[in-house]
């Protein structure tokens, strides 16, 4: 991954492995008030906080996914690096209120997959993820 991503953030990543992705404690508080879960951690196979990747094993992903989803989660490792943990979250949870609850159309996942999908379409074509995420975020 390092053409696609530099050393800087391959070298930095951490990736853990874990059984399952727990949702945040106040979930239940959520659900005691009759709130519906916002997004459910528990059926994902990986998520990303900065510069940790957790990857679950109740969800494992085959062989031949498994560079897609580290690609994806890398993505948002870069992400965060450029817009700064508060502000990810911001983005990420404006995108998923303002497009109806939607996973598949938080911005920041679109963004996500979008460079996946160059990625799988040539994966000796190597380009700056750097680049095209500060392009797209219109940060420097």
């Amino acid at each position: 991954m390092a053409p696609f991503f530099g050393q800087d953030v391959t070298n930095g990543v951490r990736i853990v492995s874990v059984p399952v992705i727990q949702n945040p404690d106040f979930y239940e508080e959520l659900k005691a008030q009759g709130v519906p879960t916002p997004l459910d951690f528990t059926v994902m196979c990986g998520i990303t906080f900065q510069d940790t990747i957790l990857i679950s094993h109740s969800h494992p992903v085959d062989r031949d996914s498994w560079p897609h989803l580290l690609f994806h989660e890398l993505v948002h490792v870069v992400q965060y690096a450029l817009l700064g943990v508060g502000e990810f979250v911001r983005q990420y949870v404006l995108g998923w209120v303002s497009n109806g609850f939607s996973y598949e159309a938080i911005p920041l996942e679109r963004h996500a997959y979008a460079l996946d999908q160059r990625f799988a379409s040539n994966p000796s074509e190597h380009f700056q993820v750097r680049l095209e995420v500060a392009r797209w975020l219109g940060v420097a």
